[in-house]
């Protein structure tokens, strides 16, 4: 009775955050205080343990966040690189290159994706984020950039040839994407509180919906739109046209570097979070699935993967986010195309693309706000509100464009409805990766976000093999 006393009185002197000795109890609210993780424990004398202060410097995870948006903008932004400047491509490439040229190379991206899957989980689970990233998607994007650049600005690759560097390079992409995407919800685990971990997973997705901004403005300014007369009366056009594409591509190729420079330089390990030591206690510890502490990494992934599958309720969610991601696919990648009969221009679209882009980013934000401060709990409800406002959207958009008229009242309400519909759907997906990890407690998050994104990939490869 004196030894409970004397804990509770050492207990209520000492702060949480700062104590070099703190009571172990079984009812110790872990909300909101840093918790002690196995690697820190250096001795248990009398119910109490010494730990090393964890050195987390303040507004060190609003700083990795930045950098963490700062991939996720180029890595959307090399994987839409060729939509903004399509008609050009197609011009300076063919007749080797064709439409389906354009969703093979996103085929590529994510037909490997499930082969590539299944590592990065295993690499998580083993490693820290820190080197997951850093090699695991920043690396493969830098490849990536480096791959569609240098064969242009150093030797005069045939376009057959070329055709098939740049669908090597979108495997790579596809790579970063994989890890990427694996990595959000957990990132936004290991280093932010539970009140904020919405608003960082929808500052993830709304970057790399940003990303699409950097095609859509550059490529128009920087590369021709080319129509039969052009061509007929500069005999070299193709080869112009082929000049400024390396000079567009070579703004990816830097900004891949300097992205690797930063990575290399600074991106510190989990274990360096104050959330991430809370998360990983004893008491947190001791699920029913396990952690890499107790078994192999490929018997952790596998029993995860299992659990997910058991689970028709994670199937269904998942199911409906990725047929939700098909207008998305389709505006990021052949919207040029699509849009042509209706008389649409290449900087026309990239204006779209712009507008859209803008509009999602603040849709987003306020969306995941409100997720944070009202509906942390209501998730299901507020993401019902989203996609049933971005399917109204859409079907404007889907009998406008159907009907093939040139009218420019039929264009303002295509233009309209692709704004809002994809804005109102790119609020919800952020939503939907927090719901899913959520809901799976307590299989890891980047079990299931691989998962989900795993579904979307496949839907996607469905959608581009339908594209002819």
């Amino acid at each position: 009775m004196a030894r409970a006393q004397n804990e509770a009185d050492t207990s209520s002197e000492i702060s949480p955050l700062t104590a070099d000795t703190r009571p172990v109890t079984s009812n110790l609210n872990l909300e909101g205080i840093a918790r002690i993780s196995e690697e820190n424990i250096e001795n248990t004398t009398y119910g109490t343990v010494a730990v090393r202060p964890v050195n987390q410097t303040p507004g060190n995870n609003f700083i990795l966040l930045g950098i963490f948006c700062c991939l996720a903008f180029v890595q959307n932004s090399v994987f839409v690189e060729w939509n903004p400047i399509a008609n050009s491509a197609l011009a300076a490439f063919g007749p080797e290159w064709s439409p389906s040229t354009l969703a093979w190379q996103i085929n590529l991206a994510t037909i490997t994706s499930p082969i590539i899957q299944w590592p990065v989980w295993i690499a998580i689970q083993k490693y820290d984020l820190s080197r997951t990233i850093r090699w695991g998607a920043v690396f493969p994007i830098f490849v990536s950039a480096t791959i569609s650049y240098i064969p242009l600005a150093i030797s005069n690759v045939d376009n057959f040839t070329y055709k098939w560097l740049t669908y090597s390079a979108y495997i790579f992409t596809g790579i970063t994407g994989v890890v990427f995407f694996s990595s959000i919800t957990r990132f936004s685990r290991v280093w932010f509180p539970q009140d904020q971990r919405a608003t960082s997973t929808g500052l993830l997705c709304t970057f790399a919906n940003l990303g699409g901004l950097l095609p859509a403005i550059v490529g128009p300014i920087i590369v021709t739109e080319p129509d039969k007369k052009w061509l007929e009366e500069n005999q070299n056009g193709k080869n112009i046209i082929k000049h400024q594409i390396q000079s567009y591509l070579l703004i990816y190729f830097v900004l891949t570097c300097l992205l690797l420079s930063v990575y290399l330089l600074y991106f510190p390990r989990d274990t360096d979070s104050q959330h991430y030591v809370s998360s990983h206690t004893p008491e947190s510890r001791s699920t029913p699935l396990g952690t890499d502490h107790e078994q192999s990494s490929w018997n952790v992934v596998w029993r995860n993967f299992i659990a997910v599958l058991k689970q028709p309720s994670l199937i269904f969610i998942m199911f409906l986010q990725s047929l939700s991601t098909l207008p998305h696919l389709w505006g990021t990648t052949l919207l040029t195309v699509t849009l042509s009969p209706l008389g649409v221009s290449q900087k026309t679209i990239g204006m779209l693309i712009i507008i859209t882009t803008i509009v999602s980013f603040i849709t987003t934000l306020l969306s995941t706000r409100l997720a944070d401060m009202l509906f942390r709990f209501r998730l299901k409800g507020l993401i019902l509100i989203l996609l049933t406002m971005h399917t109204v959207a859409m079907i404007c958009v889907s009998v406008s464009a159907l009907s093939h008229g040139h009218s420019d009242s039929n264009k303002y309400i295509v233009f309209a409805g692709y704004v809002f519909g994809i804005s109102f759907l790119n609020s919800a997906a952020p939503l939907i990766y927090e719901l899913l990890a959520e809901v799976s407690h307590p299989v890891p998050e980047d079990v299931i976000n691989g998962l989900c994104n795993q579904c979307n990939n496949i839907i996607g490869v469905l959608f581009y093999l339908t594209f002819r």
